[in-house]
């Protein structure tokens, strides 16, 4: 492995030096980027239950949301129903003067 890290590096070096890259670089830059694209977005993978990279983030940030919200209501229901909060009896809606 340490050998092709030291030829490709040297390959990328002696092109830069040169300002030019040799297109088979290109096309593979261009083919990566289709692969990258089809791997995130297309392809589904067993280790996220058979989603793609981009569904399971969109559920993950999705239940990010979610959580946020209930810890909201909970806390807020936790307050309106503590012995410190001015509240009817059975309600969790605060006394209001006025």
């Amino acid at each position: 492995m340490d050998v092709w890290n030291g030829l490709i590096g040297r390959i990328l070096r002696n092109c830069t030096k040169s300002q030019r890259l040799p297109s088979i670089f290109l096309n593979l830059r261009d083919e990566l980027l289709e692969w990258e694209t089809i791997y995130n977005t297309v392809r589904p993978h067993q280790a996220l239950d058979y989603l793609t990279p981009l569904k399971f983030l969109e559920q993950w940030e999705e239940n990010q949301r979610k959580e946020v919200v209930c810890h909201y209501v909970l806390d807020e229901y936790k307050y309106l129903t503590s012995k410190n909060s001015c509240t009817h009896i059975g309600s969790i809606m605060p006394l209001t003067y006025g």
